[in-house]
């Protein structure tokens, strides 16, 4: 997996629900229906020159962005970008045995 960034992208995208699922929970989202944690995909990984894990990931936006900082139910304890970024972070550890230089929302 570290020689494809392809290979590493499935791998994420197929553990990457049921992460956000088990790291979900009161302060942050509560998981009720599966709804969130099934629309976390990493859409984009690249390797950097020096050897960084570059990953963009998504969500489903609508109605989950306004629990991000400065939305309506915004506050910095129930951001969904904290909580995927987390997810993947503890799932790239687990493959890679480190962390991704940057997670980016897209």
């Amino acid at each position: 997996t570290a020689e494809s960034p392809i290979a590493l992208r499935n791998i994420l995208n197929e553990y990457l629900p049921q992460t956000v699922a088990k790291n979900m929970g009161s302060p942050a989202l509560n998981f009720r229906t599966g709804r969130f944690a099934n629309s976390a995909r990493v859409e984009n990984l690249a390797v950097g020159p020096r050897g960084g894990l570059h990953i963009d990931y998504t969500y489903m936006r609508e109605p989950y962005e306004t629990f991000e900082p400065g939305g309506k139910q915004g506050s910095t304890q129930r951001d969904p970008r904290k909580l995927i970024g987390s997810s993947i972070r503890e799932l790239a550890v687990g493959i890679l045995g480190r962390q991704p230089t940057t997670l980016r929302r897209t």
